[in-house]
């Protein structure tokens, strides 16, 4: 599961990185003009940031979950890779 968390936050990084200062597609995190700045960055680490709490709320309380909630965060860094993949081919 540690594992899991680790590599999720790397792919957010990553996404953040590869998005910084370019049109942004999604309108959640999309700042002025649909960029990625400064505010698209703080909106993002409180998703990440609130995903992580709430797994570990729901983990403290069903430890049967972490094997599920690992394979659950390997899945969405999968699809944030391919997210970063595809952004830095617009480049």
């Amino acid at each position: 599961y540690r594992w899991s968390v680790a590599i999720l936050a790397a792919s957010s990084a990553a996404d953040v990185a590869s998005s910084w200062r370019r049109p942004e597609a999604n309108p959640v995190v999309a700042g002025p003009g649909s960029t990625f700045g400064g505010g698209s960055v703080a909106i993002k680490l409180g998703l990440v940031g609130s995903s992580f709490l709430l797994e570990h709320l729901v983990l403290r309380h069903r430890p049967d979950l972490y094997r599920r909630v690992a394979w659950l965060n390997f899945g969405i860094a999968g699809a944030q890779g391919a997210v970063v993949q595809h952004n830095m081919s617009l480049r």
